[in-house]
């Protein structure tokens, strides 16, 4: 009897994935996979965390069409329906832009900087304020590096064994723009945060800038801090079911990742030896913030 309830809840599985993979768009995919499994199949895996790159790889984001952008011209209120895209491009730029412009402006004082431990007795509170927050910003950025790598495999093998390159308002772009853009943010915001915690003058100033780093450092989430995509517009306890279940019913072959995989290879070298070159460089870098003091 009991492995007859297991062969009745085995086709009943493989008869929503297969109604997820013949679905004409994203989110009628993503709609089948959130309404017609069952909480109780949920339970014991771990959500897959989203961004709003995997959300627009899925079709959560939803991109205007040439006559929609022409209409928007004309009648500017019917672009509400395409704030999440607008949204998710507004991401994108603070993310890439931010660091960028932050180390360029801090970096540009570089001819006051020294090699000196006289900050130190100037100001060790701070000091000492600003190298905790260093270092846990960069083991941090280790970790989640790893995480970002880990969720990346599951998302590429989900997206391919769905077939999402058939379905409308999918994006395989999305899938290289997203590993691309966080190596970048990663490595960019581990550099800013040392600038930027090494010219605080104060340690408030060291806290409140460590904090304001790591809002942009999250800004992409979904259920983050700007939600132009929401925990219930992205399933991920319904993705980490259905990617254990084709692991464990071997549904899916192995994936050749290519460059964005080998991104985050490389990323994470370069993020581990930052780990212990930034650390160095604050503790013996003057960067000028008291010179006239």
């Amino acid at each position: 009897q009991h492995g007859e309830e297991r062969d009745k809840e085995l086709t009943r599985k493989e008869q929503i994935i297969k109604q997820a993979r013949e679905a004409k768009s994203g989110r009628a995919m993503l709609d089948t996979l959130r309404v017609l499994a069952d909480e109780e199949w949920l339970s014991g895996h771990v959500a897959l965390e989203g961004n709003i790159y995997s959300a627009g790889a899925f079709g959560c984001l939803r991109r205007p069409t040439v006559h929609e952008l022409k209409l928007f011209f004309k009648e500017p209120w019917m672009a509400v329906r395409h704030l999440h895209f607008y949204g998710a491009i507004l991401i994108w730029l603070i993310q890439v832009l931010a660091p960028t412009i932050f180390v360029i402006q801090l970096s540009s004082k570089s001819g006051e900087w020294s090699t000196s431990l006289a900050q130190w007795g100037r100001r060790p509170a701070t000091q000492c304020m600003g190298l905790v927050f260093l270092m846990i910003f960069n083991l941090n950025a280790v970790f989640t590096l790893t995480k970002e790598s880990n969720t990346y495999e599951k998302i590429s093998c989900l997206y391919k064994f769905l077939d999402c390159h058939k379905k409308a308002h999918t994006s395989r772009a999305m899938l290289w723009i997203g590993p691309w853009t966080k190596c970048y943010v990663f490595v960019m915001l581990c550099v800013c945060t040392t600038l930027v915690l090494g010219t605080s003058e104060t340690s408030h100033e060291a806290v409140f800038d460590a904090l304001s780093l790591f809002f942009i450092y999250n800004l992409d989430k979904v259920g983050g801090e700007l939600t132009f995509v929401s925990r219930e517009n992205w399933p991920g306890n319904h993705l980490a079911w259905l990617h254990d279940h084709m692991v464990k019913q071997e549904l899916v072959r192995p994936l050749v990742y290519g460059s964005c995989k080998q991104v985050y290879a490389w990323t994470s070298y370069v993020v581990l030896f930052l780990n212990f070159a930034l650390p160095i460089f604050y503790t013996v870098t003057d960067f000028g913030a008291f010179s006239n003091t």
